[in-house]
């Protein structure tokens, strides 16, 4: 148990105790470590690094050699005139009438080559890749293609993205950056607005973007299709007589509404 120990006087016990420890602290700052903590001595050959210094100046001295030599042969060049030897050959006189026989030499090659007989027993190979076929045919549990040609020919369509419009225009006494980008599917309308921004973005597939400008190129009659019902970007189909008519299906409508607040994934329009 904690019990403090009695005392007569009180002044003599705090004194005592003060001197208790500074004598106990006094002792603790003179206490001398047994394992040297200190950092290593620094040594100067390792401060200066001669090595490093030597290697360089050597290789600066290589430099400035070869430099001199090459300044050396440039003057010798600049100084020495042309010879009236060069090492370059004229072409030969005699090449028109050796030309003959080297076409005579070269179609008595050509035939013996043509005329060679194989080393390889072609017919034979063949029976025995037909008779190869045959036995893994019979003897797989699997189907096994034996070659490329047994594979299905499969037609891959590549999705190809291409803008065929890309112009500032007026929708509803508005100013909006329309870009048409068209793929083998749909064509994507994308509506910008001043900054920048992608505002709207809908999809419409390409039968009924021909069964509107057929063949034709002109995208701006699309646009001109494009309106505005409150906050909602919409895609009004003609009705009048000198288009074809669309089957309306329940579920897709000819008239679509795409929201503000979600255009980068509205409905499909499907003719």
């Amino acid at each position: 148990m904690n019990r403090s120990i009695p005392f007569a006087n009180k002044y003599l016990a705090k004194k005592w105790e003060e001197e208790n420890l500074k004598s106990y602290t006094k002792r603790i700052d003179s206490v001398k470590p047994t394992i040297k903590s200190d950092h290593p001595a620094s040594y100067a050959h390792l401060q200066f690094k001669l090595k490093k210094q030597q290697l360089l100046t050597d290789r600066i001295a290589e430099i400035n050699r070869e430099n001199q030599c090459l300044l050396v042969k440039m003057n010798y060049i600049e100084v020495r005139k042309p010879d009236k030897f060069t090492s370059v050959k004229k072409p030969s006189l005699n090449l028109n009438k050796n030309q003959p026989s080297i076409d005579q030499i070269n179609e008595i090659l050509k035939k013996k080559i043509s005329n060679a007989t194989t080393v390889y027993p072609l017919e034979k190979f063949n029976k025995d890749q037909k008779a190869h076929e045959k036995r893994v045919k019979i003897h797989c549990s699997f189907p096994y293609t034996l070659s490329s040609k047994d594979l299905p020919k499969v037609k891959t369509v590549l999705n190809k993205k291409k803008v065929v419009f890309n112009q500032i225009t007026m929708i509803q006494g508005k100013m909006f950056k329309v870009k048409l980008v068209k793929t083998t599917k749909f064509l994507i309308v994308k509506v910008f607005d001043d900054k920048k921004k992608l505002k709207y973005s809908m999809e419409i597939s390409m039968k009924l973007v021909k069964k509107i400008i057929g063949k034709s190129k002109y995208y701006e009659y699309l646009i001109k299709l494009l309106s505005f019902e409150g906050e909602d970007l919409c895609f009004s189909y003609p009705s009048d007589k000198k288009t074809p008519e669309v089957k309306e299906h329940p579920r897709n409508k000819v008239v679509r509404r795409f929201s503000a607040l979600d255009p980068i994934n509205p409905p499909l329009i499907n003719p």
